[in-house]
């Protein structure tokens, strides 16, 4: 779920993850807990 504006408040980004999931959920499926790992790669030239 987009969020309006970048935030760092972890309510705002809370709230846009669960309705991402009353977005998608289905009674029917059964869902599995996962992990998201962000990654950054930087080079730095000197």
């Amino acid at each position: 779920m987009p969020l309006r504006r970048p935030s760092a408040d972890t309510a705002v980004i809370v709230s846009a993850a669960l309705a991402g999931l009353h977005a998608i959920y289905k009674p029917d499926c059964k869902l599995v807990k996962a992990g998201v790992m962000l990654l950054l790669s930087v080079t730095h030239r000197l």
